[in-house]
């Protein structure tokens, strides 16, 4: 796993702009075409000061999603690329010799692979606060549900995730989370759709249950035994999973 810390992330936007120098608007325009944040910048260059191997071994086989991109958005992230290995290289002590080992087509995939897989690092006592941006190599392979079975948790100041079972699995059930945040993974399904095509770059699918429930609540008509029960049970599952953060959160702040 690699972590960059919220406060990496001012470092690393002034590092790139001042390697950018005049060509400073460029860089953010560019930036914002493709939507990379600091957080993402930051993160990446972490992975490119760690050296070609680490970084491999974080990031290789990860999907990048470069297929999807436009033609535009493919030149707004090269330069990026060719900025971000310029502003490693003339940054001083290791970042100068872990660029050298770099090519722009490499620094170009890592970027993509981060900006397509990375995690908002949570903290550990509330798992109400972004302290960073991990890249966590195992938790990728996990696929997105609007009725998760898991829920993602961080311990050792963000260093480890955890994932945590909302639902007694059964063995094979596949284990699944949100790609979205809370208040979006509660939208109508045309904007959750809307949203993880845009972001995941994937067509997904509306659980039954969920179909179910919305539809019922649409026609405001009787909601059926089955996708009741099957609600009942989530939200039980749901309730306790808070109480037992609260309850975590609670202990750790007494301790603390």
């Amino acid at each position: 796993a690699a972590v960059a810390s919220t406060a990496a992330s001012g470092a690393a936007t002034a590092l790139l702009a001042e390697s950018s120098g005049r060509d400073g608007a460029a860089a953010s325009a560019d930036a914002q075409r493709v939507g990379l944040d600091a957080s993402t910048l930051a993160l990446s260059l972490e992975l490119l000061r760690s050296g070609r191997e680490a970084a491999e071994e974080a990031a290789g086989s990860l999907l990048t999603h470069r297929e999807h991109l436009s033609a535009a958005e493919a030149e707004a992230w090269e330069r990026t690329a060719q900025r971000l290995r310029s502003a490693a290289a003339s940054s001083g002590g290791s970042g100068c010799s872990c660029a050298s080992g770099w090519s722009d087509e490499a620094v170009l995939r890592l970027l993509l692979a981060v900006h397509a897989n990375a995690h908002p690092v949570l903290d550990d006592a509330t798992a109400s606060r972004t302290v960073g941006l991990g890249l966590f190599p195992a938790a990728c392979l996990l696929n997105h549900s609007c009725a998760p079975t898991g829920v993602l948790s961080f311990e050792a100041g963000g260093k480890v995730l955890v994932v945590r079972a909302l639902v007694d699995l059964r063995r094979g059930q596949e284990v699944t989370y949100s790609y979205l945040d809370e208040p979006h993974l509660f939208a109508p399904w045309r904007q959750r759709r809307a949203l993880l095509r845009a972001a995941h770059r994937y067509e997904p699918s509306q659980p039954r249950s969920r179909e179910e429930s919305e539809a019922a609540a649409l026609c405001r008509s009787r909601l059926p035994a089955a996708a009741l029960g099957e609600l009942e049970a989530e939200v039980r599952a749901l309730c306790s999973e808070a109480a037992a953060a609260a309850e975590e959160a609670e202990e750790a702040a007494a301790r603390g």
